[in-house]
């Protein structure tokens, strides 16, 4: 990994206690595609979220709102997968 990508992923895995994997894992992917924008790939993501927390209504189960978490995780490894094949 080029020292500037290292450092990087060093500091977002510094602490335990507040350690973005999301963001990590594409810092990991850098390393293949040093071209990749984190924060590109970030923000598709939080836009996913937000549009996934536009469908759970306010009385929906702990069921209901596992899944949607479920969802959102699936669309961030296809994103990850996406940007790793086209990148």
């Amino acid at each position: 990994m080029p020292t500037q990508q290292l450092d990087y992923f060093a500091t977002l895995v510094a602490e335990d206690e507040h350690f973005p994997l999301t963001e990590a894992c594409i810092a990991v992917a850098q390393h293949a595609f040093p071209d990749l924008d984190v924060q590109h790939i970030l923000d598709e993501i939080d836009q996913l979220g937000d549009r996934l927390k536009k469908r759970i209504s306010a009385d929906a189960s702990a069921v209901q709102r596992l899944l949607c978490c479920a969802t959102l995780a699936t669309a961030q490894a296809f994103l990850l997968y996406r940007a790793w094949i086209w990148a």
